[in-house]
């Protein structure tokens, strides 16, 4: 997946504010995996997706 970026107009207190939102998805390969591979156990890689939003103040 892209990173990816949004900007989403809002109506907040102090007037309209532009909202800027950015995620990007990733994936985190476990370290020493072959070492529990030996004794049986199995891990395997994680996949998630960060997002994180905030208001955009002056120009």
């Amino acid at each position: 997946m892209i990173p990816t970026y949004s900007c989403i107009a809002g109506d907040y207190r102090k007037g309209i504010a532009p909202i800027a939102q950015v995620s990007a998805e990733i994936t985190i390969t476990m370290p020493f995996s072959g070492f529990f591979a030996v004794a049986g156990y199995t891990l395997n890689d994680v996949t998630t997706t960060v997002t994180d939003q905030s208001r955009i103040f002056g120009s």
